[in-house]
């Protein structure tokens, strides 16, 4: 059986499992739209497939009151989920990492918020950015609620990735247990199953959404008969975008719109002299290898750009919008239509050049410009 049949079968087949986000913000987070609501998450769950949505920036009270009316939603399962920033320093050296949190219950989130405000800014910043190694942070939470998922985020990119350019080679440094790790929109399972440290680690990925519209864009598949809080350590496949959309798949230097498309070792921009941003496909040529197995994916670009491109437009457009809703309404939700839909129920709605798109992604016959220095990576139309 291929591999689209076996994730046909998973996604829309089986009631016993369910595709998840679980790392996203909400409309008070830094460069997040104003228009990211409750409501317009879990809207936009409905016409990805979203099944099991994360709140996202739960300690922060205001966000939390808003999400408050809709715990309890029938249409989608709401799970209580922050991203936080932990600054440490150790040895004269300073770290600061992205970590993601999945709590067990609603009703612990007011307590940890409030124990959490003696070593960070916890009232006023959406995505807390707290003060201690993560071993003390982990503790503090944990007295509260055990069970909580302690994931370390986007797990390469180099700013806040624990194995980024500014992180550690070795995951065990960072002195915790950890169970699963974040690939973040740059790396893929089989990226991340390329290095020895991550060798016995799961593999989960979210979208890290700062819009509706990005909701979704990667995505976990979990068993629905376990808590959430264990499942997300036990992932049945993930649902990734092509790393090289991600706006950190390469080394570069956006100023000079320089991009490292050999893996050399340079580290300097050619143009000007100043230093590349190293991208998460170089950052694992400094870690050591060891091939382990991958665990089950499939990879999709998201349908908007899909429909973009083919219609030669350079940012989406209002027919495009007109067509995405169509789409949604005659063929089924996005991530259907992206891995699972055939090429005839594609082709009653779709123009011919996106039909050849999403039927090319999941052939992996696609050509992308790859995302480099904070730039996103562009599909090319071949």
């Amino acid at each position: 059986m291929d591999i689209i049949s076996v994730t046909s079968t998973i996604l829309f087949k089986n009631s016993g499992y369910a595709i998840a986000d679980l790392h996203l913000h909400g409309r008070y987070a830094i460069s997040v739209s104003k228009n990211t609501t409750p409501m317009t998450l879990i809207e936009r769950a409905k016409q990805k497939g979203i099944q099991v949505l994360g709140t996202g920036d739960c300690l922060y009270k205001p966000w939390y009151d808003d999400f408050k009316p809709f715990f309890d939603s029938k249409e989608v399962k709401i799970v209580p989920t922050t991203e936080v920033s932990l600054h440490f320093k150790r040895h004269e050296k300073n770290y600061a990492f992205h970590f993601i949190l999945v709590f067990s219950s609603f009703e612990v989130i007011p307590i940890i918020a409030n124990k959490l405000r003696y070593w960070g800014n916890v009232v006023k910043i959406a995505r807390p950015e707290l003060y201690l190694e993560p071993k003390d942070f982990l503790d503090c939470v944990r007295e509260i609620d055990e069970a909580c998922a302690f994931i370390p985020a986007h797990v390469f990119t180099p700013y806040f990735g624990v194995l980024g350019r500014r992180g550690f080679t070795d995951i065990s440094k960072l002195g915790v247990p950890i169970s699963s790790i974040e690939t973040g929109i740059s790396a893929d399972p089989a990226m991340c199953k390329s290095v020895k440290t991550l060798d016995k680690a799961a593999i989960v990925s979210f979208s890290d959404a700062h819009s509706s519209e990005t909701l979704g864009r990667e995505s976990t598949v979990v068993k629905t008969d376990i808590d959430i809080c264990k499942a997300i350590c036990k992932p049945v496949m993930t649902i990734e975008c092509y790393p090289e959309l991600g706006k950190y798949h390469r080394s570069g230097h956006r100023k000079c719109n320089f991009v490292l498309e050999d893996f050399s070792d340079r580290q300097t921009c050619p143009v000007c002299g100043k230093p590349l941003t190293l991208g998460v496909a170089d950052r694992l040529l400094a870690l050591e290898q060891k091939k382990s197995t991958v665990p089950l994916f499939v990879r999709t670009i998201p349908l908007a750009q899909i429909l973009t491109v083919a219609s030669g437009s350079k940012a989406i457009t209002k027919k495009s919008k007109a067509l995405y809703a169509q789409a949604i309404q005659d063929i089924g939700p996005e991530l259907y239509i992206l891995i699972c839909a055939t090429e005839f129920e594609l082709a009653r709605v779709l123009p011919d050049l996106a039909v050849k798109i999403i039927l090319d992604a999941r052939e992996n016959k696609v050509v992308i410009k790859p995302g480099f220095d904070g730039l996103f990576g562009q599909l090319c139309l071949s």
